[in-house]
């Protein structure tokens, strides 16, 4: 098992301090994605096509879908990210790949965090790995 306390001289690859210090870089990519996303600037946009219920794109114009799941607050929730996401998927604007690479980058600091943080010597008879 992991140690609970501090500092422990005997193993230092599990030891609390050691794994806190190097999950340092990840912890300021993840405050430089939240800063970077900014996604306050964005919002009186989205909030207006929210109530006009129709998507524009230059001469294309497509209606917004009002339920997702039949659960209000969920899909009131999930409307207006899915809007952001729209020009890139749905093609409108060439440039706008960057936001689907940009959202995958994103949620692989994530993932690197989860595959790291298994691989410890400690995760190593938990219930999920049995």
């Amino acid at each position: 098992m992991a140690p609970i306390g501090g500092w422990n001289q005997s193993n230092l690859h599990e030891n609390a301090i050691v794994r806190s210090v190097s999950a340092l870089p990840f912890l300021v990519l993840s405050v430089w994605a939240l800063i970077s996303l900014n996604s306050l600037s964005v919002t009186p946009y989205l909030e207006s096509v929210v109530l006009s219920g129709k998507l524009r794109f230059g001469t294309i114009s497509t209606p917004i879908l009002t339920k997702f799941l039949d659960i209000k607050f969920v899909d009131d929730f999930w409307r207006s990210n899915t809007i952001g996401y729209a020009p890139s998927t749905l093609g409108a604007d060439p440039v706008s790949w960057f936001q689907n690479f940009s959202f995958l980058v994103d949620y692989s600091l994530m993932y690197s965090i989860w595959l790291l943080e298994s691989a410890r010597k400690s995760n190593e008879y938990s219930p999920v790995r049995l």
